[in-house]
């Protein structure tokens, strides 16, 4: 289900990222700054602390990002698979890689970032980065990630924000409910309470970053994109929303429709296929009141007998106290479009085409965006287009990460308040 998938993409596609000023966490090994480097070839990358532990290396240029491993300081020579520090003067600290390259700190990054901590409406205390443009345009923008555990250390999400930072906007990058640095349980809430995050993101940035409240909003990414509008609705004073690879029909069809492709990929059978789509049509009737729990018991049981669709089976709640029935009550029935049409915003929806085969009905979604749009009282504030070739994650196969189409349509929508 979608949010199986996106927990695949994050493992494929998730480093860490980090930080630039003096407000950040502070290394632990001498005469290590975290921030922006380059070399003499005009090569630069942007180093930081880890959340936990360790320094984390993004290299926005060559998609390459990971863990920077350190070697010892006695001398300037790195260790085979490490990068050594050293003073480099009144220029603060720098660095040599394994290959004997000197990076010296980057005066002219787009941006630097500074930590960030705020409360929800509830309580609950949110954590992450912002993303400060060294030429502010006034435009500002909160980034909401998608289903399961998720937070800075998401390269994925955080090359959206980057994108938008080195172009003048500031960015609000902060980790989810229950992830890295943030209090909270997702699992324990709804997208409602999300959306509560997300709004009340929204106040700090303004607050803190002095951004014009009817030029910031919220880009949504996958399950985010269900978040962004509900986030303008509850706020009443954004500018826009932005929704990437997020599916415009129920969540419900939207996990059938999921489940459906990942086992066709997967080489089940038809029949399995059908069980497998029965039994998650017996956890929608079971979560939403509409079934005993002996009738989902039974369904599943019977699914267990099928070699192709047991692994879906097995994976779905083998008790009635599984922490996903009351998360799914509250999220499954929940219809994007009406969402859509309550955030009194303009809003840009995007999609890759490739993502049909994939995780969102991609034909069916623009469709009912179609007969949204033609409602009264829209006046042409929603827009979509779809990206021929790209799938979910929306990478380009001939940089190997998010297409610079794509990020350039978000770029260009966000940045366009008047100044």
């Amino acid at each position: 289900m979608q949010w199986q998938f996106e927990a695949r993409v994050a493992m494929m596609l998730t480093a860490m990222f980090g930080t630039t000023t003096s407000g950040l966490a502070q290394s632990p090994v001498p005469d290590v700054a975290p921030g922006w480097y380059t070399a003499a070839d005009g090569r630069h990358f942007l180093v930081s602390p880890a959340p936990q532990d360790g320094f984390r290396r993004l290299d926005f240029q060559a998609a390459d990002f990971g863990v920077l491993p350190m070697s010892s300081r006695e001398s300037e020579a790195p260790a085979s698979n490490g990068y050594h520090w050293f003073a480099a003067g009144d220029g603060g600290p720098a660095l040599v890689d394994p290959d004997g390259v000197r990076w010296t700190p980057w005066t002219d990054a787009p941006y630097v970032l500074d930590t960030v901590t705020f409360s929800s409406t509830d309580g609950v205390e949110l954590a992450g980065l912002l993303l400060l443009p060294h030429d502010p345009s006034g435009v500002g923008a909160v980034i909401l990630h998608g289903s399961g555990d998720s937070d800075r250390d998401n390269v994925w999400a955080y090359t959206f924000a980057h994108a938008l930072a080195r172009e003048g906007a500031t960015l609000l990058f902060f980790d989810k409910r229950g992830s890295g640095g943030s209090g909270g349980d997702w699992r324990a809430v709804g997208l409602d309470a999300l959306a509560r995050d997300g709004a009340a993101g929204f106040d700090e940035l303004v607050r803190r970053a002095h951004v014009r409240a009817v030029c910031t909003g919220w880009v949504g990414l996958s399950q985010g994109g269900w978040v962004a509008p509900i986030a303008a609705e509850i706020s009443g004073r954004g500018g826009y929303v932005v929704s990437v690879s997020s599916a415009a029909v129920p969540v419900f069809d939207q996990i059938a429709f999921e489940i459906e492709n990942t086992l066709f990929h997967e080489g089940v059978d038809e029949g399995g296929v059908t069980g497998a789509l029965e039994l998650q049509e017996t956890i929608r009737r079971y979560a939403t009141g509409d079934a005993r729990w002996e009738e989902y018991r039974d369904r599943r049981a019977a699914v267990l007998q099928d070699p192709g669709a047991a692994p879906f089976a097995r994976a779905m709640p083998s008790e009635p106290g599984d922490w996903r029935w009351a998360w799914w009550a509250r999220v499954g029935p929940f219809d994007p479009v009406e969402a859509w049409a309550r955030a009194d915003v303009p809003a840009l929806v995007v999609y890759g085409a490739a993502d049909e085969a994939d995780n969102v009905p991609v034909g069916w979604s623009v469709e009912r965006l179609r007969r949204l749009a033609r409602r009264p009282g829209m006046n042409g504030r929603i827009a979509w287009e779809v990206f021929p070739g790209l799938g979910h994650a929306l990478i380009d196969e001939r940089s190997g990460w998010v297409s610079s189409s794509v990020l350039a349509r978000i770029t260009d929508f966000v940045t366009s308040c008047p100044s």
